[in-house]
């Protein structure tokens, strides 16, 4: 009897496992951690916004980029520096500060072999900023990394030279100015 009744539970556990199964083969399924263009979007997050306020740079496709999380992402479309672009990563709670968190990315960049250089400090929308300069492993620019903590949240920042450019331009540093975060 004992025997009996054990293979009829196997049996219904099995059979329902096996339509489980089916019902979920073929099916499409909606990842929550992915928006419609297939970028990672975090929800556990607070809710972050960036603006720029300076003319000569416009939106780009952010699935143009190797980044993720990226609530802004902008090319400058004249002048010196024409190609680069200004990537804003999705703002993070942080209690660390901007140098603490340059401090960190340094030493895992130098770790891999990255030739990266600290950048002078600066402020960016009235806070303090600490960056980094290294050359893309992926492309032929040169790209800037600045941190920013702001209300205990952490924004990257990247702004990448024009393709083969050996630094980023006067003109396109000018944008790091005119960034306003916050939401």
């Amino acid at each position: 009897m004992k025997t009996l009744i054990h293979r009829t539970v196997v049996a219904v556990v099995a059979g329902g496992l096996a339509l489980s199964l089916a019902a979920c083969q073929g099916s499409e399924q909606t990842d929550p951690s992915q928006d419609t263009e297939g970028t990672a979007v975090n929800t556990s997050q607070p809710d972050t916004s960036v603006k720029t306020q300076i003319d000569g740079w416009e939106p780009i496709s952010r699935g143009s980029t190797d980044y993720r999380s990226i609530i802004l992402a902008e090319e400058l479309v004249d002048g010196d520096g024409k190609g680069s672009r200004l990537i804003i990563q999705e703002g993070i709670p942080s209690s660390q500060s901007a140098e603490e968190h340059r401090k960190n990315l340094l030493l895992d960049m130098q770790t891999q072999g990255v030739s990266v250089n600290a950048l002078p400090d600066r402020e960016i929308d009235g806070e303090a900023a600490s960056g980094l300069v290294y050359k893309s492993g992926g492309t032929s620019r040169v790209v800037q990394t600045w941190y920013v903590v702001k209300d205990q949240t952490r924004y990257t920042i990247h702004l990448e030279s024009e393709e083969g450019a050996d630094e980023v331009s006067a003109e396109a540093t000018q944008v790091l100015d005119n960034i306003v975060l916050g939401g």
